[in-house]
């Protein structure tokens, strides 16, 4: 069974997995990110596993509310449509990518965004939650 934490928490470390990397060697992660994109049928199995991930955070909370599980619900409902839009789109993503990703200032700056929101993330889950709970069981 999912808990809202351990989906955060996973969340938030494959965040700062993917992300780190693009600080410290820019060029070779734009590379990358650019020839993974490359190949349609690659962007395309990348959108289904995104909406493999956006059902896990559904699956523990879909609805959009007042209470704290919305961050769940809105985690899962944007990784899904990203991964519709991946799927439907993947030339479009492509050329996406190439322009957010233009120079080495740019993917630093979305590197360091990224790893904020991570960071932020991980503090939201660990404040608001009983993060007690969550390792002892």
């Amino acid at each position: 069974m999912f808990t809202p934490q351990l989906l955060l928490i996973a969340m938030a470390v494959l965040m700062l997995t993917m992300y780190l990397p693009a600080i410290v060697c820019p060029k070779k992660f734009r590379k990358e990110l650019i020839n993974m994109l490359a190949d349609r049928n690659r962007t395309r199995l990348a959108g289904f596993i995104y909406m493999l991930i956006s059902l896990f955070f559904l699956s523990v909370y879909w609805k959009i509310d007042k209470s704290w599980m919305t961050l769940v619900s809105v985690i899962g409902w944007g990784t899904l449509l990203e991964g519709v839009f991946l799927v439907w789109f993947p030339e479009k993503t492509k050329n996406l990518t190439k322009k957010f990703f233009s120079s080495d200032q740019s993917t630093i700056i979305l590197a360091v965004i990224a790893i904020i929101f991570a960071i932020a993330l991980l503090y939201i889950t660990i404040n608001l939650f009983q993060i007690g709970e969550l390792i002892s069981g």
